[in-house]
C-alpha cells in the first residue's frame, strides 16, 4: 500500500515537515510491524514528494522499481531508507 504525500514547490526541510516526515515514518514501521506479527503479506510504503519528484516517482512505479526509492525532498529532510 503506498501513501504519498505531496508538499508544494516551496517545501523544505523546516520543523514542520521534519516532524510530520519523522512521525509519519515511525507510524509506518510500528503499523508493519504489526501486520507481520499478524502474518499479513501487505506492507505500506510511505513517500514524501514535491512537484520535482513527480517524474521520477512515477517513472520508478510504473517500472516496478519504487521500493527503496527515496526523493529529493526525504533526503532534505533526513531519510535513510522510505
Amino acid at each position: 500500500m503506498l501513501v504519498v504525500e505531496i508538499k508544494h514547490d516551496e517545501a523544505g526541510d523546516d520543523n514542520r515537515n521534519k516532524s510530520k516526515f519523522r512521525d509519519a515514518k515511525a507510524h509506518f514501521k510500528r503499523l508493519n510491524e504489526v501486520l507481520s506479527e499478524a502474518g499479513e503479506p501487505w506492507r505500506y510504503h510511505f513517500y514524501f514528494l514535491s512537484p520535482e519528484d513527480y517524474t521520477g516517482f512515477f517513472d520508478r512505479l510504473r517500472d516496478g522499481k519504487v521500493k527503496g526509492w527515496v526523493s529529493g525532498l526525504m533526503k532534505e529532510l533526513g531519510n535513510n531508507v522510505p
